[in-house]
This record gives structure tokens, C-alpha cells and sequence, in this order.
């Protein structure tokens, strides 16, 4: 197939208003007021005979629209699949990947919308089921050791408490076995965090200067936003690029619109330091890197590990959404799935666990409320979501990659850095192995 074909085949698929929706982004909509929303969750938290709160989001297009643009999709799949696989180039091989993709989310949103508009329960439940599993399937799967090794953390909490949600907690769980050598969660090492702080200095020394310069007084998310500015401004990102407020509770970032977005809702900063990391994940990391085949967990991993960097604070990025969303999937009793309030009791408890560890006050709404939004965010729309896994799954692949290159001479290593802040790939996908350095 002629390079100009591939081109008109490539603009055809880019333009689609599904296309230009990015993998993390939804395609639901609440469906009710802040105030109602609230109404909902609290009611759920206070009847232990609901199974999930009532409905809080609807689709956001027509299902008949999804059905054209998969038909679309396939139709342009079946045209680019008739070329052999010898005689493909790169940029062919990536569209029929993204295609692929992208199909099956939409496959995912249509058994969702199907889901939602059910009458009878046995038709809503196998909708639900369908849609669970294309999202398992796009996510590729529980990796059981890293799952495992969740679980048995949770049941070493366990059993340093003395707690009742301890005891609770061993009626929900069972410790899982895990093959001899065990499995290790990824993280930032000291040496690592110590490197990479002194190269983004290197890469980018008016940031050092905010670093410098930041206060350790709490960040508002109005102040939060001038920072944002400021980052972007000294970052080099073009003038196009905006930062504004949204109803939500966190920040995100829109490519499609160069925008990064503060939720007007979300609690301060604990410090100016907090606010520069959270706008260099933002306007660096997921605005600043250019044109590639992308790869959203790597990316995202790659924003939460320099924002440790920057922040100086450890932490494994995504644990709770990927814990809750091999809690539902089952992954530790044989497939045998949980329901949103057996997913739920069971992270609640280990939320007062972890708040005794951490030698603070536990409070047991604050537990309930961060289990419920946990859920929550791995089950949009009723089924299984596993967008979240990619803060896990990234975070894994980043943490290696930094390890990994922090061990190499300055100039080699500010290099790879300068690149990967440059182009949007995964230095650790063999697929994407030509857009590292050569």
C-alpha cells in the first residue's frame, strides 16, 4: 500500500471525534448535580444492602454513532490488513495498532451503553460482564504476581493489628501463593531519585530555580494555577497552552485542547514543591512530549516518577486502583469476580490498616470515602474500568527505565532524558524500539 493511501487512511481515523478522544478519557457523562452525586454515595455508605450506588453517569453519544464509527474502524482495519505483513512500513504496522485500540474501547463503551439502558437484570449483568472483560483484555490482563504480592501485603498489615477491621479483613482475604523468589513492586531507589533531580536541573534550570525558591506553605489551587503557568512558561511549551479550573477534584491535561486542567474542588497543596511537581507532570510530561506512537501507561508512569523526583517524596503510583481492580476481576479466588460493595468492604478496611501503619488518627469516613472513590474510578458506568491501572503499570516501567539509565554516564544519560521528554513512546516497548536514540 502506497505511502499517500496510508496517509489518507491515517487522516480518515485521526479525524474521528472518537480518535481524537485519548484512551484515559471516558466516553460517560455524570449524569447528575454535585449535590445529588454526594446524595448517592452517602446513601451507599450508609445502607449495607445496596450493592453499588445509584446510577451517576450516561453515555455520551448515541449508540447508534458508536456503531458507524466501529464499522468505520473495521472498515479501515480490513484495508490495511490486506497489505502482507512483509511489505508493511512502521507508520502502517502503528495504524492498524492504534485502530485495534481503539475498537476495542468502543466495543467496551457499547456493551456500557447497552448496560445502562437494560430493562431486565440478567440482560444488564451480561452487558456489565462483556464490557469487564474488554477492558481487562485492552489493559492485557492481571499480572497474578504483582496482585499476589498486594494481597499478602495486605494480609501482613493484618496481622500487626489488633484491630476488628483486621480480623474482618481475614474473612474477606486469603494470603496468595506466590512462586519462590517472590515478586518485586518497582520503585525509585535513593541513588536514582538523586541523579534524575540534579539532570532535570541540568534539562531545565529555571524549574531548578522554582525548587529553590518554593514555599513550604500550603499551595490553593488558585496559586496552584500560576504555578502551572509559570512551569509551562519556563518549560518552553508553546504559547497556545493554557491552565484553567474544572468542577473535578484533580488535575488532568487535555492535548486535544493544550490545556491543563485544576480541579476547583481538590484539597490545597501541602507545599509550593507539591505544586511544581503536579504542574511538571501535567505541562511537561503528558503537554511537552511531541509526536510518537504514544503508550499511555508508560507515559503516565513516567509523569508520577518525576514528579516524586522533583517532590523528593517515594511512593508506588496506583497500587489501590490496581488492587481494586484485581479484587473485582477475582484475580485471587479463581475468577470468581466482586461486586462494587465486596470490593469496596474489603478496601475500606485495608484504608484504616494503612492509616494505623502510618502512626496517624484513623478515621473511618475518610476510609470509607477513599475506598468508595477508588471503587469508583475502576468501575465507571457499572463494569470493570481499567484506565487507572496504567498510574501501576507505568509506574513500574518508568521506575525500571530511571534505574536503569541513572546508571549511565552524564552525557549519555541527559540525552535519553532530553529524548524521552521529547517524543511520545515507551523506550521499554520492543515495537517502539526505532524512535529511541539510534
Amino acid at each position: 500500500m502506497v505511502t499517500s493511501t496510508i496517509d489518507s487512511k491515517k487522516q480518515i481515523f485521526d479525524q474521528n471525534p472518537f480518535t481524537a478522544t485519548p484512551g484515559y478519557e471516558h466516553y460517560l457523562n455524570l449524569n447528575t448535580s454535585a449535590t445529588e452525586r454526594q446524595n448517592r454515595i452517602h446513601e451507599f455508605l450508609n445502607n449495607p444492602d445496596l450493592t453499588e450506588p445509584r446510577q451517576m453517569m450516561d453515555g455520551r453519544h448515541n449508540t447508534e454513532t458508536v456503531k458507524e464509527t466501529i464499522e468505520l474502524y473495521e472498515g479501515l482495519l480490513n484495508e490495511l490488513m490486506r497489505t502482507p505483513s512483509e511489505d508493511r512500513s512502521q507508520t502502517h504496522e502503528e495504524l492498524i495498532d492504534k485502530i485495534i485500540r481503539k475498537t476495542g474501547e468502543l466495543f467496551r463503551y457499547e456493551e456500557l451503553q447497552l448496560a445502562l439502558g437494560s430493562v431486565a437484570s440478567s440482560d444488564c449483568l451480561e452487558h456489565r460482564r462483556l464490557a469487564a472483560e474488554l477492558s481487562l483484555d485492552i489493559m492485557g490482563g492481571i499480572d497474578k504476581p504483582a496482585f499476589a504480592a498486594m494481597v499478602n501485603e495486605l494480609i501482613d498489615l493484618v496481622s500487626n493489628s489488633q484491630r476488628k477491621e483486621a480480623t474482618e479483613l481475614l474473612s474477606l482475604l486469603e494470603k496468595q501463593p506466590i512462586d519462590e523468589g517472590g515478586h518485586e513492586v518497582l520503585g525509585l531507589n535513593d541513588e536514582t531519585m538523586k541523579i534524575i533531580h540534579d539532570d532535570l536541573r541540568n534539562i531545565y534550570p529555571e524549574i531548578g530555580s522554582m525548587i529553590d525558591k518554593a514555599s513550604k506553605e500550603p499551595v490553593p489551587v488558585d496559586k496552584a494555577i500560576d504555578v502551572c503557568k509559570a512551569v509551562i512558561q519556563v518549560a518552553g511549551l508553546p504559547e497556545e497552552w493554557s491552565v484553567q479550573l474544572d468542577s473535578g477534584k484533580s488535575a488532568h491535561t487535555s492535548i486535544r485542547e493544550k490545556t491543563v486542567y485544576y480541579g476547583e474542588n481538590r484539597a490545597d497543596f501541602p507545599n509550593e514543591l507539591a505544586a511544581i511537581g503536579v504542574a511538571f507532570h501535567e505541562a511537561v510530561v503528558h503537554g511537552g512530549r511531541g509526536s510518537g506512537p504514544g503508550g499511555l501507561d508508560f507515559e503516565e508512569g513516567l509523569a508520577t516518577c518525576l514528579e516524586q523526583v522533583i517532590t523528593g517524596q517515594k511512593r508506588v503510583p496506583g497500587k489501590q486502583y490496581y488492587l481494586s481492580i484485581g479484587l473485582q476481576a477475582g484475580a485471587d479466588r479463581g475468577g470468581d469476580p466482586r461486586n462494587y460493595r465486596e470490593t469496596f468492604e474489603i478496601l475500606w478496611r485495608r484504608e484504616v490498616l494503612l492509616m494505623e501503619q502510618n502512626g496517624g488518627v484513623v478515621d473511618i469516613d475518610k476510609a470509607r470515602s477513599n475506598a468508595q472513590r477508588q471503587v469508583h474510578r475502576t468501575r465507571r458506568g457499572g463494569a470493570i474500568d481499567t484506565r487507572d491501572s496504567a498510574y501501576f503499570v507505568g509506574a513500574q516501567k518508568a521506575a525500571g527505565w530511571l534505574n536503569d539509565i541513572a546508571r549511565l554516564p552524564e552525557e549519555e544519560r541527559l540525552e535519553k532524558l532530553r529524548h524521552i521528554l521529547s517524543v511520545r513512546y515507551d523506550p521499554t516497548n520492543p515495537d517502539h524500539i526505532s524512535y529511541d536514540i539510534q
